[in-house]
């Protein structure tokens, strides 16, 4: 039988990326249990189509070397797939390349044959901007396993193309772990809410939501003990902006591990966010990964959660803060019924199916 190999374009080979987790590496792990094999390409590396290349698949890169590329694939007869995951049509969606990354998008997508994207907000984005006639395909985000670390790892090494990728490998091995106003506390004694992710730039709040929900938290904080664990990597950010509130936090420094036992040591995650065109087309992963380990979730409603409406609460943040620090039936059944919906739409597998019915049903027609 001859093999199936797609090559995955990248911008970058970094684990703390999660474009290249989420978008490529966890799909092409799970791809492989499905028989095809797959080669990653980062930067300005010469992609080499090999005969049994049957698509590329380019994962929010926007560089000149990237259009070129697609323009070989193209001669070459390979379909090109692009899979864009955030909102780069966004007024300010920030950029320092010469070329926007939306006029590179859109040059590629009209060779392509297909675009995919995260949720339904992007995919009508996506529509609404190109103005030739493609087919735009929703995969969503699939559920990060700490056990998938390790297989990113092993595929990551196999690659020629990202040999440098063990140095980086051992820098995140060795991350400190930041706690600066006190330690972080006993789950067992002191309740522990926990905002993780990257800190953020304009227009992504990031970790400024937290001054957002301050209000609530100064309030619900008079009548329960509880700590704020801040998991993000901007300490200065924290240091200015949220050690100051009038309620106990604490920062540690994220890396692609430890957040997983951060999470399962906290009572519930909180997740506020803008509801502007760029931060409603966010995937739901963090949600995800917090109802996957058990963990309930208050979050900004935004339209990638609907699904989870009826196992998360939305805003209305003393209340429903409370709600679950005081009700364990109710987060018992809530993350049943969210973990059910992970396991139905969510998984490694699922996505991978999509991503194969995506392909094989481009290639038919070709």
């Amino acid at each position: 039988m001859t093999q199936k190999i797609l090559i995955w374009k990248i911008k970058s080979n970094n684990l703390t990326r999660a474009s290249f987790r989420y978008r490529c590496l966890l799909p092409l792990h799970y791809l492989s249990s499905l028989g095809y094999k797959s080669i990653i390409y980062s930067k300005n590396e010469v992609v080499n189509f090999t005969p049994n290349t049957i698509a590329i698949i380019f994962v929010k890169t926007f560089g000149n070397h990237d259009l070129e590329t697609a323009y070989q694939a193209q001669r070459l007869g390979i379909p090109v797939f692009f899979d864009l995951c955030d909102n780069i049509f966004f007024k300010n969606y920030p950029s320092t390349a010469v070329v926007h990354p939306r006029d590179v998008f859109k040059q590629i997508a009209k060779i392509s044959s297909a675009l995919v994207t995260t949720g339904e907000e992007l995919q009508k984005t996506i529509e609404h901007q190109i103005l030739e006639a493609k087919p735009v395909i929703v995969i969503q985000d699939g559920v990060e396993k700490k056990a998938d670390l390790a297989a990113f790892r092993q595929i990551v090494k196999q690659k020629k193309s990202l040999n440098i990728f063990s140095k980086i490998l051992v820098k995140f091995k060795t991350l400190p772990i930041l706690n600066t106003k006190s330690k972080v506390n006993n789950p067992n004694t002191v309740k522990q809410i926990i905002w993780f992710g990257k800190h953020g730039n304009p227009p992504n709040l990031g970790m400024l939501g937290i001054k957002e929900i301050a209000e609530s938290l100064t309030k619900l904080s008079k009548s329960f003990s509880f700590q704020l664990l801040v998991v993000s990597n901007n300490y200065e950010k924290y240091r200015q902006h949220i050690l100051p509130l009038p309620f106990k936090t604490s920062y540690a420094e994220w890396t692609t591990t430890n957040i997983y036992d951060y999470i399962k040591q906290s009572s519930l995650t909180v997740i506020p966010s803008s509801t502007d065109n760029f931060n409603i087309c966010k995937s739901p992963n963090r949600a995800i990964l917090s109802l996957s380990l058990g963990i309930p979730v208050v979050a900004t409603k935004t339209p990638a959660l609907d699904p989870f409406k009826d196992c998360v609460l939305f805003e209305d943040w003393e209340t429903n803060i409370q709600a679950y620090l005081t009700n364990p039936h109710l987060v018992g059944k809530h993350i049943d019924r969210a973990q059910e919906i992970i396991n139905q739409n969510y998984s490694g597998e699922v996505v991978a199916q999509k991503w194969a019915s995506v392909i094989e049903n481009v290639i038919s027609k070709s």
